[in-house]
């Protein structure tokens, strides 16, 4: 506990560090005699803060009224702002005081730091922690270094269907891989089933078995020190083309068409010039040509044998306006990507 004494050669660099505070804050009434603000903040802090006493002995609000009291006096008026601090102080105190005045609340709280210095020892913590993060096994490079970094919640027309994906990536080599929940596998798996007579059906198959066996192959390793972060999960930062800062992702999305996924989109904002822009991968942009191109065709083909005029004309703006805003947007994500450039993977 901190006791102020009255100032001399012997007394606490502390001991005028109120008077000096209320000196700092007060509003002057003209010329205040400095030591005599001292002399009475010390007269005043050994009254109500005498050696050896107890924290539940002290009477906060009444010393602190005392100080406004006397500093008021001396022609240091306390701002209005600062009285509402002992508005604030005096029912809590006297709450504090009605429903636990048999409590020294540093007793009290002396078992809870000792459990705190207990849990927190260098012993403990070398060994095996209940509370670690997941570490798995890396199929890669064999090492016990896989961490969690991404989750993705499954939202189907705006409902969330309960099911999450998680993104790892091994902190030894960078192998970065995604666990699926059961029930999305068992979704690929009879899609694969129903589409057996198609082209399509057995590839379906062959990646709903490899999506199962993924954890199976990078299992958990009950026990492990989590390593030290080494690579990112995740979308990686980029250098701002505008500024050269970095660039980190503000948001993150799957693109789908058709219910099938066609890769991520990212929006990057720059943390040096704060401008916004998009980066779409390789799979999105060419699936957006992919899918536009026959819609097109049909939109052109009827413009040439329409016999009116007019469903010429129509079908020549319908296509130019849907092909031309699917190209421009391609283009202008295909160019953020490149002026944009990857920053190196690691954090190192």
């Amino acid at each position: 506990m901190l006791r102020f004494t009255s100032s001399g050669p012997g007394a606490s660099p502390c001991a005028c560090s109120v008077p000096r505070v209320l000196r700092d804050i007060a509003i002057k009434d003209g010329r205040m005699d400095f030591r005599a603000l001292e002399q009475a903040t010390h007269e005043v802090c050994d009254r109500h803060l005498p050696a050896g006493v107890q924290l539940r002995d002290i009477e906060v609000s009444r010393s602190c009224i005392e100080l406004v009291r006397c500093s008021a006096m001396l022609g240091a008026q306390v701002p209005t702002s600062y009285r509402m601090v002992l508005k604030a102080v005096m029912p809590a105190e006297g709450l504090a005081r009605s429903q636990l005045h048999e409590v020294d609340p540093i007793d009290a709280a002396t078992p809870f730091f000792a459990s705190v210095a207990t849990a927190c020892s260098p012993a403990l913590l070398r060994g095996p922690m209940h509370n670690a993060p997941e570490v798995r096994r890396c199929h890669r490079c064999g090492e016990a270094a896989v961490l969690s970094g991404l989750s993705w919640p499954h939202v189907h027309v705006g409902i969330d269907t309960g099911l999450i994906s998680t993104d790892y990536r091994c902190q030894a080599c960078g192998h970065a891989f995604r666990l699926r929940p059961p029930a999305r596998v068992a979704g690929y798996a009879l899609a694969g089933i129903l589409l057996i007579c198609t082209p399509m059906g057995l590839p379906v198959l062959l990646l709903a078995n490899w999506m199962r066996k993924l954890d199976a192959r990078n299992p958990i390793v009950p026990g492990a020190v989590p390593p030290a972060w080494k690579y990112r999960v995740g979308p990686p930062m980029r250098r701002c083309g505008h500024c050269g800062g970095t660039a980190t992702a503000r948001r993150l999305w799957r693109k789908k068409l058709a219910a099938l996924p066609v890769g991520r989109v990212a929006e990057y904002g720059c943390g040096g010039c704060a401008r916004t822009f998009t980066v779409e991968g390789p799979v999105g942009m060419v699936a957006n040509i992919a899918v536009v191109l026959p819609f097109g065709l049909l939109a052109a083909a009827i413009a040439v044998v329409a016999e009116p005029l007019h469903e010429r004309v129509g079908a020549a703006l319908v296509s130019a306006l849907v092909v031309g805003g699917a190209v421009l947007l391609t283009l202008v994500r295909a160019r953020a990507r490149w002026k944009h450039r990857e920053l190196p993977d690691g954090l190192e």
